[in-house]
């Protein structure tokens, strides 16, 4: 699982920068249901193929970042590191 923001050159912005947010969960293709159910769970964007053997699930528009985040803020993550 990668949450990220990306902050590129682009002359479209006054300040000469654009930035982009995304989620992405990528599994190896056989695990492809499951990314469906985490798509179906969600209701928001698709599965997609990203190479030979790999599939992702990717979010990446403000509106539906919102409901994984609101997701997260109410469910977070139990993690040990």
């Amino acid at each position: 699982m990668l949450f990220f923001v990306d902050v590129r050159k682009n002359d479209k912005y006054k300040a000469g920068l654009g930035a982009r947010c995304c989620f992405i969960i990528s599994l190896h293709e056989k695990d492809r249901a499951l990314l469906e159910q985490i798509a179906s769970f969600f209701g928001v964007s698709k599965v997609i193929n990203r190479g030979k053997d790999a599939v992702q699930y990717r979010v990446s528009s403000i509106k539906e970042l919102a409901v994984i985040v609101e997701h997260f803020d109410k469910f977070p993550l139990i993690l040990k590191k």
